[in-house]
């Protein structure tokens, strides 16, 4: 059980170390992976942009290897926020600060363009267009095909 004084929680009075170390748990690395530990966490924030290290991405090209820049940070974004309590199937309250990563949340949400596309070419034309979308909008079919066609050209 949690108590709270004047609106804030009082550590002090949690009846267990395990409850006090959750609750004041305000801070997870964007590159936590594999923990169950942050499950009860239902607001979150990601505030950085993510790109592969360049030296990585070097020797991969080098190498005759692909590595998609969209890919690679949307696929952190996903692990970061499947830390939460959306793990247990629980609503959360997400805010994604930059453009670049919320846009691009959005188009894994709404399409299937990730799982099509080895390659997912977005300009900052398109990232300025999907920030103004809803995830409601029903134009994101057209954005899916739109991007299918824009492959194979």
């Amino acid at each position: 059980m949690r108590h709270y004084e004047n609106g804030r929680l009082d550590v002090s009075r949690l009846e267990s170390s395990v409850e006090r170390k959750k609750a004041v748990a305000g801070f997870v690395p964007f590159s936590t992976r594999g923990t169950n530990n942050y499950g009860h966490i239902h607001n979150a924030v990601f505030a950085c942009t993510r790109n592969p290290n360049p030296d990585l991405f070097r020797y991969i090209r080098d190498s005759g290897g692909v590595i998609c820049e969209s890919t690679y940070a949307v696929s952190d974004l996903i692990q970061w926020v499947f830390r939460t309590a959306i793990r247990n199937g629980e609503n959360i309250n997400l805010s994604i600060f930059c453009v670049k990563m919320r846009s691009l949340f959005k188009l894994w949400l709404c399409t299937n363009v990730f799982e099509s596309l080895e390659v997912v070419n977005i300009s900052d034309d398109d990232i300025k267009r999907f920030d103004k979308m809803s995830i409601y909008d029903n134009g994101w079919k057209h954005v899916e095909s739109e991007f299918l066609k824009r492959s194979a050209a």
